[in-house]
């Protein structure tokens, strides 16, 4: 690709795409926008800038007669571009950014990643931070709550992509069921996650740190007991899980042994967190999503020690809510519907029996922060592939 400017200054390029019996098909490059044309009618590409003039988005060989196709696969749910990268792109922005783009088919699967990189440079510039494998780091312990669709497969190439990554997978991924994405925010941090690269070895990721939906309190106050998420119950009952705000700042140190596995290891996240194995009495208690089939059996007899759930982040969420009868967070907490309304999210991984700390992301999910109690968990370093 050559910018405007450079090597050639060109308003519009046109490429004719046809096959041997088909009707002849065209893309439009413009400095602003690219638009597939056939006789069915058009659709827009992404914008990541505003367009300049309204005009934009029509047809340039029949602005009149040619009709929006509002669904065509790979580009826009709908026929105003809701893509703007502008300085109030938000995290939920990226999620239905990265649904629509997986969606896509790609002439070579290799090219997962540099078909994102124009776009990921452009919140890079806005969110002032790196990219790690298509996932912004600001947002790490949300973005990595990714789901894939029901046809992805994982993705075979010569790349190295690891299995957190949503470039792992074919044929689309979706975060809706984080409660539709706009309400992903609403989660506590309990995890520190730090990233093992070619260049600089293993280093603190600086993930944007989230008390509920505003950012981490001062480092002489969070997570001290006074502090109060809501007007309830909430802390006293949060403590009784055995991963919680006060021991996730307490239990900082990663094992030395796991970060010298982890050099070894380059693309690989590596943090603490607590750990349970995985059975049938347990599952009954959360829901796991979009476990693959080959891992089922598995799960029915989890007497080898394959499978296990580690938890990533807290999430605030309620019965009432996902009935669409969201009460205020201010509103007092009971008791007896608090563990409805705290929910661990959770990542189920398969374990590398070769290698001690080693895991491979499999799905992720939830449990109830109470159900969590009564698990037989235990904190470690995992490195994760």
């Amino acid at each position: 690709m050559f910018g405007v400017g450079q090597l050639f200054h060109l308003e519009y390029a046109r490429l004719d795409v046809s096959r041997t019996t088909a009707v002849p098909r065209h893309i439009y490059i413009t400095e602003h926008e690219v638009q597939y044309e056939c006789y069915v009618g058009y659709a827009s590409e992404i914008f990541t800038h505003n367009a300049p003039y309204k005009t934009s988005r029509r047809s340039l060989s029949h602005p009149l007669t040619k009709r929006p196709v509002s669904q065509l696969p790979g580009f826009c749910a709908s026929r105003v571009a809701n893509f703007h990268i502008t300085e109030k792109t938000f995290i939920h922005d990226y999620m239905r950014l990265v649904r629509d783009y997986t969606r896509r088919n790609l002439s070579y699967s290799s090219d997962i990643l540099n078909a994102f990189a124009g776009v990921e440079g452009r919140l890079k510039d806005v969110w002032g931070s790196p990219f790690h494998f298509g996932l912004p780091e600001k947002y790490l312990h949300i973005a990595l709550m990714w789901r894939p669709n029901d046809t992805s497969t994982l993705r075979m190439s010569d790349m190295s992509i690891p299995s957190w990554s949503w470039a792992s997978v074919t044929n689309g991924i979706i975060y809706d069921w984080l409660l539709g994405g706009e309400k992903a925010t609403r989660v506590v941090s309990l995890v520190t996650f730090y990233y093992q690269s070619h260049e600089n070895g293993l280093q603190k990721l600086d993930v944007q740190e989230w008390w509920v939906m505003k950012y981490a309190l001062s480092e002489d106050t969070r997570f001290r007991k006074q502090v109060s998420l809501v007007q309830s119950n909430t802390n006293r009952l949060w403590e009784e899980c055995p991963e919680n705000p006060w021991q996730a700042l307490e239990r900082q140190q990663l094992h030395p042994d796991a970060c010298q596995i982890a050099a070894n290891l380059p693309g690989c996240l590596v943090f603490n967190t607590t750990v349970t194995r995985l059975d049938v009495d347990q599952l009954l208690l959360g829901d796991i999503y979009d476990v693959p089939d080959e891992f089922r059996e598995i799960m029915l007899n989890s007497d080898d020690r394959i499978l296990d759930l580690i938890a990533v982040s807290d999430t605030f969420r309620s019965y009432h809510e996902t009935q669409g009868q969201w009460l205020r967070p201010d509103e007092r907490i009971t008791a007896s519907d608090d563990f409805r309304r705290w929910q661990l999210l959770v990542m189920l991984v398969a374990r590398d029996v070769s290698q001690p700390y080693v895991a491979r992301r499999l799905a992720v999910g939830y449990v109830n922060t109470r159900c969590w109690e009564g698990y037989t968990t235990r904190w470690e370093t995992i490195v994760l592939c």
